[in-house]
């Protein structure tokens, strides 16, 4: 027998196995989450290749998301959709005196529960700062963000890894991860036949105001580039939920979706088009021509395009 033993990786070695394969998977769900991919499958493919995205991110969260432990500190409520605003145990929090504090909050917020790597956090909150003394620089001001949250509040941010996390539902409430939480279930119900139920959870989805991601906070890339995504996100989940609607009868949950996704944005072709089928379901054939004129005319202004053949071809159908 060979006298060769090979070495165990050390704590840190198997934490940056882990972290690479974390990663891996994150950058997967992205792949499989582009609206470019989308467009080469139908329906049902792309409600297969949701729930594999779902599966991989509940897998990735395991490696990275700290166990559950008694909350002790106050409760914060998070508003990311629209103007942010925040509460701790329904107390508005204004006045920030840390504008780092407050984009240190938005940016783990909008990551939970996978968290931000050290370095994405300084270059997203910090991007023309110099990496000397950076790591002190981020404990700083996570620390500010404590005491201005106030109480026995340690918990809120933590420190996993190479990772800072935001605490879990049982501290804070997130009302993006609420609305998204409430179109997931109503996905899952539909797809098990009860309808009705899958219609509570859109209205609970509804309930949630949306707007644009931290509106009125400029000059950050990060939040840029999350804007379009959490926009594409809410939009396609509106679709999938208001399609089924539609598809059982339920006419007013159908354009409650189509209505929500067309404040979110303008020149959403998809919710145009599923506007006009209520409207052509419900008799209302004058409604559904302005409804495609409005498509048009907004379609042209912002994007430079005309709706697709099928849009205009729905008109064409019912007459």
């Amino acid at each position: 027998m060979s006298d060769h033993w090979t070495e165990a990786p050390s704590a840190e070695g198997m934490r940056a196995i882990v972290d690479e394969g974390v990663g891996a998977l994150r950058a997967t769900c992205e792949l499989l989450r582009h609206p470019a991919g989308r467009q080469l499958f139908d329906a049902e493919a792309n409600t297969r290749i949701d729930e594999l995205v779902d599966g991989l991110e509940r897998l990735a969260s395991i490696f990275v998301t700290p166990a559950p432990r008694p909350r002790r500190g106050p409760r914060v409520r998070i508003q990311l959709l629209g103007e942010m605003r925040v509460w701790v145990d329904d107390r508005p929090l204004d006045g920030w005196r840390s504008r780092n504090g407050k984009a240190i909050l938005a940016r783990l917020a909008v990551a939970r529960p996978q968290g931000v790597p050290f370095a994405e956090l300084l270059a997203d909150v910090w991007p023309d700062a110099p990496y000397d003394g950076a790591r002190n620089r981020v404990h700083v001001a996570i620390h500010k963000l404590r005491r201005v949250i106030g109480g026995d509040c340690d918990e809120l941010v933590t420190h996993v890894g190479d990772r800072y996390l935001l605490a879990g539902p049982e501290l804070v409430d997130v009302d993006l991860d609420r609305a998204l939480a409430a179109f997931v279930q109503g996905r899952r119900l539909a797809e098990e036949g009860n309808v009705a139920a899958a219609m509570v959870a859109l209205g609970a989805a509804l309930a949630v105001p949306m707007g644009e991601l931290c509106a009125g906070e400029e000059g950050s890339d990060w939040i840029d580039r999350h804007r379009r995504h959490v926009t594409w996100r809410l939009c396609d989940e509106l679709h999938r939920l208001g399609d089924i609607a539609l598809a059982h009868g339920e006419l007013a949950h159908a354009g409650a979706a189509a209505t929500r996704a067309l404040e979110l944005d303008g020149a959403d072709e998809v919710a145009h088009r599923l506007m006009i089928q209520v409207h052509l379901a419900a008799g209302r054939a004058d409604l559904a021509r302005e409804q495609f004129r409005r498509c048009s005319q907004t379609m042209q202004a912002e994007l430079g395009l005309a709706p697709l053949a099928e849009t205009g071809a729905l008109l064409d159908e019912a007459c």
